[in-house]
């Protein structure tokens, strides 16, 4: 894509926040709500499984059994479809400062190449004066980024996520359909991770509030223009 020379690399490192802003909405609105909500109701279900199964003429005792499977089964498919939505939510966002960060690196003359991830895509913005860093956004996204490496690789995400996993908060790994539950971390890697409703809410309003705070920071950068940048690169090295 061809631009004016005069107009300001800010705006066309920026250019695609607003896409980003409004793929991380649908993503939250259109495929988070909808599939969370979709588990709402469940001890309803497990009643009127109860109900069915009386109904068939059944054992009380099998009944309870059955019943008690039904609802076991809706929980755990609960549980992992949270989990798998942080992953989901986690790669979404890692693309797209992952493309993010090729294009300003490659605005300003530089290769971009080797940018893979979010701790690539840091390091190449931060040598471009895009540091992240101190965002207020960023430790949500640290534990988002953890969650979601361990959920997505099992055992061997949790080897090498073992330090940053130490320092979650503890509800990662209770149940919370077992409120009383204790932690079920007990320093070996065999545990589980539990996702609550209420990550999914807050990653994804750090996700834009991401965005928003590179897009300010972008705009506060000193004011530069893709025609003197181009100059200032091509103009000849002087003898010393």
């Amino acid at each position: 894509m061809a631009f004016p020379e005069d107009v300001r690399l800010a705006a066309v490192d920026t250019m695609m926040v607003p896409f980003y802003e409004d793929a991380l909405r649908r993503f939250r609105d259109h495929t988070i709500k909808r599939l969370v909500h979709a588990m709402d109701g469940v001890a309803v279900e497990w009643e009127r499984e109860e109900q069915r199964l009386r109904s068939l003429g059944a054992d009380e005792e099998v009944i309870g059994d059955l019943a008690a499977d039904f609802f076991l089964t809706a929980i755990h498919v609960e549980q992992e479809t949270r989990n798998i939505l942080a992953v989901g939510l986690y790669h979404l966002f890692e693309r797209q400062v992952t493309v993010f960060t090729r294009s300003a690196v490659r605005f300003r003359g530089g290769g971009a190449k080797d940018v893979r991830g979010l701790k690539g895509a840091g390091k190449g913005l931060a040598e471009i004066g895009l540091d992240y860093r101190d965002f207020a956004s960023v430790q949500e996204i640290r534990v988002l980024r953890v969650v979601a490496n361990t959920i997505k690789h099992g055992r061997e995400g949790a080897r090498k996520e073992k330090d940053d996993l130490k320092k979650l908060p503890r509800e990662f790994f209770r149940d919370p359909a077992l409120s009383d539950q204790e932690a079920d971390d007990d320093g070996s890697l065999d545990f589980d991770l539990y996702v609550h409703r209420h990550h999914l809410d807050e990653w994804c309003a750090a996700l834009l509030g991401f965005w928003e705070e590179m897009r300010t920071l972008c705009w506060n950068q000193e004011p530069v223009t893709l025609g003197s940048l181009a100059r200032t690169e091509s103009e000849p090295e002087l003898d010393a």
